[in-house]
């Protein structure tokens, strides 16, 4: 799992540049595994990438902003689109492409809404 410091980042969807962060972490991790090993029926074996492997990405945002209301619409609305992370501490930017989000959770106290994103490829792959 990579933690991201939202002050030291950049987290754009859809060509908005994310803001008013509830927490100062974005998570992002890959679910599944890189090789999947499949079993053949006389007992061999035999290893090929996994296809259906992606990125879960998470993010907590104030419930008041304007900027969640647009995450809320767009999950409402089902859009898809592009994750972009933009680290500026080690000058490192991660595309996240084929991205929809999944579920918004209110988080204890009421004033947080949790994000959550899922990733079909990262730059590319």
């Amino acid at each position: 799992m990579t933690i991201y410091n939202t002050k030291y980042t950049q987290l754009i969807w859809r060509g908005i540049t994310l803001r008013d962060f509830a927490s100062s972490d974005i998570a992002v991790s890959q679910s599944g595994s890189s090789i999947q090993t499949c079993i053949g029926i006389f007992g061999e074996s035999f290893s090929f990438p996994h296809i259906k492997r992606g990125w879960e990405i998470r993010s907590s945002f104030l419930a008041s902003s304007d900027i969640f209301k647009i995450l809320d619409n767009d999950n409402l609305c089902n859009r898809s689109g592009l994750i972009v992370i933009n680290d500026m501490n080690l000058d490192v930017t991660d595309v996240y492409s084929g991205c929809r989000i999944v579920s918004v959770n209110i988080l204890p106290g009421g004033n947080e809404r949790q994000v959550v994103w899922y990733a079909k490829a990262k730059n590319g792959r």
